[in-house]
């Protein structure tokens, strides 16, 4: 038998196949748009995506492996801040609202006026904000009544795709914690927060553990979809703790960094620490899709795109070179980057920050600029930039818990690059591994799903078995050690820039 895993994200979705033994037995991506009707509101259709995820399936059903090796469970890994509104006939009402979309302000602001942030935080283990869906649900209710009233659920991409299998709404409680009106410690729908927002709670999902099987593929869903034999459904997870899964990070004290559009750290730990000082450093808590675990995570909403900002603006002369090559501009890019410190100082802003300031109208800064200032020193000064940020966030989340980080797992795009994760290791000091596989969403979702049928014993020995490290990049304590007063001028950047670069932000927008 074979295990497929999907991974749901914001501008697209894939899935791949794996033998029991880890062995990939096949994979396909799907790519959609997000549309913008109006400035600032960002939607996707939830039957875009459902006929992405169908297209993967049947896609994977027909490697010559699969014909073999016939699926047998599936799960997914979801982004998790969005809800689709289903009527009573299981169409989609209403577009989705996207993490990204400003909609939500009042309603968050309305929440906080009943709970206070610190209560809701508390809670949720979310410092509140207008993404989550529970505001986006209130806003619906207050600026779409017909479709609040017609919406038989409202359901996150997990539960969304289980319906369209043909399985009663049910999700786990990685998913659910995502919507800011879940209990993370008593692990159940917040009756308070819910009677407050006036959202009824049979409109959502029923809440499981990951890897509990939840059902099997409809079967006439199951022909089309060119699946051989009776399918088993199994609860997956958010996308983040996913990783983390996939990645191995299972134990306290071993965190997940994974390098894509955006760059997320997820550090997993056996309890929520929810105090004032975490809170106003906006770092949200999440249940692990591990047992008895939690995650603490922090993004850097620059992140990778920021490397894609310099090819498309600046590396016109690289992308010539890969096309006529068959290469990555990117692998050109990053050749022979100084292996000294840059001399700049990067804010990696440049579409608004993360943790620990969540402001999304900071923007970036670059400072250190010389006329003698080489392309290979501002390259290595945006990498470092990015990393200083992850540096800081570790940092705090280390100082809070008390747990010390003693080793990172990399995956997502920019684990490809040897000298960027060598690099991670020597300005953090910390042990960076990059596991065989990494797009650890997908192989998380399907440890879930063979965990879920019995394939393995439990979460622990599928991932022995399905997860191996390919390589290892130890610190250079000297090295380290001459990013440290550098990194002790990256920590007043923004607060030094932050009046000019708001004002640029309402000039400019």
């Amino acid at each position: 038998m074979s295990l497929l895993g999907i991974d749901v994200g914001t501008t697209g979705c894939k899935g791949m196949a794996f033998s029991e033994n880890g062995q990939i037995l096949g994979r396909y991506y799907r790519e959609y748009r997000l549309s913008s009707p109006q400035s600032g509101w960002y939607e996707l259709h939830g039957d875009i995506v459902w006929e992405s995820v169908k297209e993967i399936i049947r896609h994977i059903n027909k490697y010559e492996e699969i014909g073999k090796d016939p699926i047998k469970a599936l799960s997914v890994s979801v982004s998790g801040d969005e809800f689709v509104p289903i009527g009573e006939n299981g169409e989609v009402l209403y577009p989705t609202i996207m993490s990204q979309d400003i909609r939500g302000k009042e309603e968050i602001e309305y929440l906080e006026s009943i709970f206070t942030r610190k209560t809701l935080y508390s809670i949720t283990g979310l410092p509140t904000h207008p993404k989550y869906g529970i505001n986006r649900i209130m806003w619906i209710k207050r600026n779409k009544p017909d479709i609040y009233r017609k919406a038989r659920y409202f359901l996150g991409w997990e539960d969304f795709i289980y319906y369209k299998l043909g399985i009663e709404p049910v999700t786990d409680y990685s998913v659910a914690a995502r919507f800011m009106a879940f209990d993370i410690r008593n692990k159940e729908w917040s009756e308070d927060i819910l009677n407050a927002a006036g959202v009824n709670k049979n409109k959502l999902a029923k809440v499981v553990p990951s890897g509990t099987c939840v059902g099997y593929v409809n079967k006439k869903i199951g022909s089309e979809l060119g699946l051989k034999e009776k399918v088993s459904v199994v609860a997956g997870g958010f996308d983040q703790a996913c990783a983390a899964l996939g990645a191995g990070v299972m134990r306290p004290g071993t965190a997940v960094v994974g390098t894509g559009t955006m760059e997320s750290m997820s550090i997993a730990l056996d309890k929520p620490v929810t105090s004032d000082e975490m809170l106003k450093n906006n770092y949200a808590w999440n249940i692990h899709v591990v047992p008895d675990m939690y995650t603490c995570s922090s993004t850097n909403v620059g992140g990778g795109q920021i490397l894609k900002w310099y090819r498309d603006t600046f590396g016109e002369m690289e992308k010539l070179q890969a096309e006529k090559g068959s290469l990555d501009a990117y692998d050109i890019i990053l050749k022979d980057l100084p292996k000294i410190p840059s001399g700049l100082l990067v804010l990696p802003h440049f579409a608004g920050s993360g943790p620990p300031y969540k402001d999304p109208n900071s923007l970036g800064a670059i400072l250190g600029l010389k006329i003698t200032t080489k392309k290979s020193e501002f390259i290595l000064g945006l990498l470092e930039g990015i990393t200083f940020e992850l540096w800081q966030n570790i940092e705090n989340i280390e100082k809070e818990t008390g747990y010390e980080i003693n080793e990172i797992r990399a995956v997502g795009g920019g684990a490809k690059s040897n000298f960027w994760l060598q690099l991670k290791s020597d300005m953090l000091n910390k042990l960076v591994l990059r596991p065989e596989v990494t797009e650890a969403g997908c192989l998380a979702a399907a440890i879930l799903a063979g965990t879920g049928i019995g394939v393995y014993s439990s979460i622990q020995e599928a991932a022995d078995k399905l997860i191996s490290i390919k390589y290892r990049f130890n610190p250079e304590i000297e090295r380290h050690n001459d990013y440290l007063p550098y990194f002790k001028e990256y920590k007043k950047i923004y607060l030094l820039t932050k009046d000019v670069n708001h004002s640029l932000f309402l000039l400019k927008g």
